[in-house]
C-alpha cells in the first residue's frame, strides 16, 4: 500500500499492536522520502529487530522498506515495544504527512 503525496513522496505506514492475549505485531512498510523520518523509523525498527532476536524470533523482511515482527504472548520484549510505540506515535504527530499509523 503506497500513499503518494503531491510532492511525489511516499508515506511510511505502521501497524503495531501489543496484546497480552495475542502477542506483539509490528509491520512497517515504505520509505517516506523524508530523510529525518527515514532515520527515525530505521533506528526504531532496528531496536525492535534486536528485541525480537533477543526473544528468539527473527523478523520477516519482505523487501527493503517492509519489515514485520510477530512475537507470541509472554515475550520479554513488551516494554521495548511499548517505548518504541510511544516514540513512533510522537514522530507521527510531528510528521503527519510522512507517517501513518493504523
Amino acid at each position: 500500500m503506497q500513499q503518494h503525496h503531491s510532492k511525489g513522496e511516499t508515506m511510511t505506514n505502521v501497524i503495531m499492536y501489543i496484546d497480552p492475549a495475542n502477542g506483539i505485531m509490528y509491520d512497517c512498510l515504505n520509505h517516506s522520502g523524508n530523510e529525518t523520518v527515514c532515520t527515525i523509523m530505521s533506528t526504531l525498527t532496528n531496536v525492535l529487530v534486536e528485541a525480537a532476536e533477543r526473544a528468539g524470533k527473527d523478523p520477516t523482511v519482505y523487501m527493503p522498506g517492509h519489515v514485520r515482527i510477530d512475537l507470541p504472548p509472554g515475550t520479554n520484549a513488551e516494554e521495548t515495544f511499548r517505548t518504541v510505540q510511544a516514540v513512533i506515535q510522537q514522530a507521527a504527530e510531528q510528521h503527519p504527512e510522512h507517517i501513518r499509523i493504523y
